[in-house]
């Protein structure tokens, strides 16, 4: 019975840890995004795409979607 819930215990930690994590994660993404998003109208894509850490691809669909809310 002890050992079933120490499991449950370092299983639920693991859970709560691997979901910090990714959230974690997701926000360092988020703010990468509205970064380059801050700088389109200032710097070319291959320049933002380099120093945020973006793949070139996501720049350039995040200036066309500014350039279709226009």
């Amino acid at each position: 019975m002890a050992e079933a819930r120490e499991k449950q215990f370092l299983d639920y930690n693991s859970a709560i840890n691997n979901a910090t994590r990714r959230g974690h994660q997701e926000g360092i993404e988020q703010n990468k995004i509205e970064n380059a998003k801050a700088l389109l109208d200032l710097l070319d894509t291959e320049t933002i795409a380099e120093r945020i850490g973006l793949p070139l691809e996501v720049v350039k669909q995040l200036q066309l979607e500014g350039l279709e809310e226009e």
